[in-house]
């Protein structure tokens, strides 16, 4: 091996190390470090635990793994999406504006409403085709961020209805077109 490195000349050596040293970077990435712990994996079954409520995942841990893997926002989608009694799809984005005010869904529809006597709080307001089974929690998923969840009383003559501040998390998903909305 040292009479090969012995004959690459200068131009070589320069190849051989420039390539070392990516190899090594590459692997430096990919391998955690003391300063920079490994970020946590969250399993499907850890996943669909949090989603049904039995096991729910901290906040920062869910939002460490989402950061992590892209990919694990699809399968929580997925997921959401079984475990739901209804699910409202994204917004067509040609038909909206930068804001949504009413959604509707399979077996819902969703109105987003000011507050007369604060301007800082909105009305959500679900008027359900189905009442029974009633759904216990709203959930929305946005693009990009974390799931915002809040629990629902129980519907009186199939509506129910949230009062929440308008530059909550959970109110600007629901504005927003690119989040999914479910009721679990």
């Amino acid at each position: 091996m040292t009479g090969r490195w012995d004959r690459l000349g200068p131009d070589g050596h320069a190849m051989v190390e420039a390539a070392f040293v990516a190899l090594e970077t590459a692997a430096m990435l990919e391998r955690p470090t003391v300063d920079r712990p490994a970020a946590p994996r969250l399993s499907p079954s850890a996943l669909w635990a949090h989603v049904t409520g039995a096991a729910p995942v901290p906040r920062a841990e869910l939002a460490a793994a989402l950061l992590a893997d892209p990919g694990l926002r699809e399968t929580l989608d997925g997921l959401m999406q079984r475990a739901a009694l209804a699910t409202g799809p994204r917004v067509a984005a040609a038909s909206t504006s930068d804001r949504v005010t009413e959604r509707a869904g399979d077996g819902f529809r969703l109105r987003l409403l000011p507050a007369r006597g604060d301007a800082d709080q909105t009305w959500v307001m679900i008027d359900l085709d189905r009442p029974d089974p009633a759904p216990s929690r709203l959930t929305v998923l946005p693009a990009e961020g974390l799931p915002e969840s809040v629990a629902l009383a129980p519907p009186v003559d199939g509506a129910v209805q949230i009062l929440a501040e308008t530059a909550s998390a959970l109110v600007r998903g629901l504005a927003d077109p690119a989040s999914t909305v479910f009721l679990h």
